[in-house]
């Protein structure tokens, strides 16, 4: 049982981290330039109504489009933003890997708790 409320639980992560990296590697292969990259990146990203619904995947194109912008400015280059992007990446999925447990977390407690005291009689003996 609980394996499979997990799995419901993190069904949305997979899409998540699947979709966001399967992206980044098709706009990868098609442009050499961070820009350019970034620029498909982004607009596959919110294109997608799933994905871009998350808080993450929000704070992933408001990076990409950042250290875009720095690399236009002469402030960096190709690689160091491609490798500030992927980093970014990593701490957003963990964060939502995080956040998928942490939500998960209450309900197994709750359930868990119900299911230990079902069939006990409570007394309080406090209450007159």
């Amino acid at each position: 049982m609980k394996k499979i409320i997990l799995g419901l639980l993190l069904l949305p992560f997979a899409s998540f981290s699947a979709s966001i990296a399967d992206m980044q590697r098709e706009c990868e292969k098609m442009f050499d330039k961070f820009p350019d990259m970034a620029s498909c990146v982004t607009k596959k990203v919110k294109a997608d109504d799933f994905v871009y619904s998350s808080p993450q995947a929000r704070t992933y194109v408001a990076t990409a489009v950042n250290l875009s912008g720095k690399v236009r400015r002469g402030e960096m280059f190709d690689d160091e933003a491609a490798l500030a992007l992927q980093e970014k990446y990593n701490q957003l999925n963990s964060e939502y890997v995080n956040d998928v447990k942490t939500a998960q977390d209450p309900f197994g407690t709750y359930l868990k708790k119900r299911l230990d005291n079902a069939g006990k009689i409570v007394v309080d003996v406090h209450n007159k």
